[in-house]
């Protein structure tokens, strides 16, 4: 059996994680006789005997220098059809090499494996064998910039899992709500950051299960300074890439009394952030608008501070709704119409983002709030199995009309794409739905249309199905 190595241009940080998922996935398709070796090249005077498969980004690896156009998270997969095969897969960045081995082992790996034949071979080759590997030559890079998910930070049973599922999914930012700080608030950024996953904590400014009362407002506008010390105390020392709040906007009236949503929001939300930035100037602060009770008073939204990014969400139909059914075209239509006009709201380059939603959210039947802090992922593997059986039968029907309805989600953050030539943030809700103990097929599926959604639908439904990290319901 011919010895396979792994030549990093420097094992150390990100790419050592790349280097790690690279050796599990030759692992499973060896009877290993001895273990793949794993080399950092800068420790080697003579390249080891084998076949050679060599990571690296940029330049920093001699034997693979990245390729591409330069663009961020880009990656080269590159499997010669010369002797001796050479198999590179190199990064513009850090992350842009770890995503590259993602494809290799969720795009390349079933492409060559199975044979499309009955016969001989039967349905499947024999992958990392003496026999050379399928040629190959890709090139390939995210069309939207920010990619990811948004989430209660307690319904996270295993935050290691959720981020790690992150990563085959392709996606680099992390939103965790929180209405108290878990106490292990900081291990998670540090996991996230190792995974090249940017994280923002969310917590209220004014929003809550029971502030839709005048009395609720104005008791919010009277302490804004409360949020301000909350962020200096809680969520500045936590090393955090940014923090997300909502406030008093998820309703579909316009008025709470005689209180003006769109009015009393802008004000309230522009000073509390101007506050924040004397004390840490330039954090990335995301406002979580619902277009439900503003979409008519634009005009008011358009005077939020240029600096904070807005993320938008109830827009309108599928897959801003909370089921993926919703899709008539009548409503697609006028959903689309508002997503691109809020998307330059405040110009051509406005700081914009959306959450999507038609994945899963919270059972709101079943909520409390959690009384004490607590930890973020640190649960029992009953817990995990219990609450994986409950959650199973939903993922089936949000599996079918994804299925269906991925024309409807591709179209949108396509044409947002173009709207915003790629520079927004595209976030979806996976809010309670066991996503650290499976990568649920619609999730992988989300996360291959945000990277490319000018691709075939088609092709993207069943390059998504043959991926081996994807479960199906």
């Amino acid at each position: 059996m011919i010895q396979w190595n792994i030549l990093c241009g420097r094992y150390d940080g990100i790419e050592k994680k790349a280097a790690h998922r690279l050796k599990a996935c030759i692992e499973e398709h060896l009877d290993l006789t001895a273990p793949v070796g794993v080399l950092d090249i800068g420790t080697c005077t003579d390249l080891p005997e084998g076949r050679n498969i060599f990571l690296g980004v940029g330049n920093e690896n001699l034997h693979a220098p990245h390729s591409g156009t330069g663009r961020p998270e880009e990656y080269t997969i590159t499997v010669t059809d010369t002797e001796p095969q050479t198999i590179s897969i190199t990064g513009s960045d850090e992350n842009g090499l770890l995503y590259g081995v993602v494809d290799f082992v969720g795009r390349y790996i079933p492409d060559a494996l199975y044979s499309n034949s009955s016969g001989g071979p039967y349905y499947m080759h024999a992958l990392f064998t003496d026999a050379p590997m399928k040629p190959c030559c890709i090139t390939s890079a995210p069309a939207i910039a920010r990619r990811g998910l948004w989430t209660w930070g307690h319904t996270i049973t295993d935050y290691r899992g959720y981020i790690d599922n992150m990563v085959t999914a392709k996606m680099n930012t992390l939103v965790i709500w929180n209405n108290l700080r878990p106490a292990n608030a900081g291990d998670v950024v540090a996991y996230a950051h190792e995974n090249g996953v940017k994280l923002l904590y969310g917590f209220a400014w004014g929003w809550g299960t029971n502030n839709h009362t005048p009395e609720g407002i104005r008791y919010a506008l009277e302490h804004k300074q409360d949020i301000v010390d909350e962020y200096l105390r809680d969520w500045a020392p936590l090393g955090c890439d940014g923090i997300y709040f909502q406030s008093f906007t998820e309703t579909s009236h316009e008025k709470i009394g005689d209180i003006l949503i769109a009015d009393a929001v802008t004000e309230y939300v522009n000073y509390i952030a101007g506050e924040i930035w004397k004390h840490t100037p330039g954090v990335t602060i995301q406002f979580g608008l619902h277009a439900s009770s503003v979409n008519k008073k634009l005009d008011f939204i358009a005077r939020t501070d240029p600096r904070i990014e807005i993320v938008w969400e109830d827009c309108g139909a599928f897959p801003f709704a909370y089921t993926p059914n919703r899709v008539g075209e009548d409503d697609f239509s006028d959903t689309l119409a508002l997503a691109e006009d809020i998307s330059t709201l405040r110009g051509e380059d406005d700081r914009f983002g959306c959450v999507f939603k038609g994945l899963i959210c919270l059972n709101w039947h079943k909520f409390k709030y959690p009384a004490q802090p607590y930890l973020i992922g640190e649960a029992s593997e009953g817990l995990k199995q219990a609450r994986l059986a409950e959650k199973r039968p939903i993922w089936r029907y949000v599996q079918a009309y994804w299925m269906s309805n991925a024309w409807y989600a591709q179209t949108t953050f396509r044409h947002l794409c173009d709207q915003k030539n790629g520079n927004f943030t595209a976030l979806a809700l996976v809010e309670d739905g066991l996503f650290e103990s499976a990568l649920w097929f619609p999730v992988l599926l989300c996360g291959e249309l945000l990277w490319n959604p000018c691709a075939d639908t088609q092709q993207i439904l069943r390059e998504t199905a043959l991926n081996p990290a994807a479960v199906f319901a």
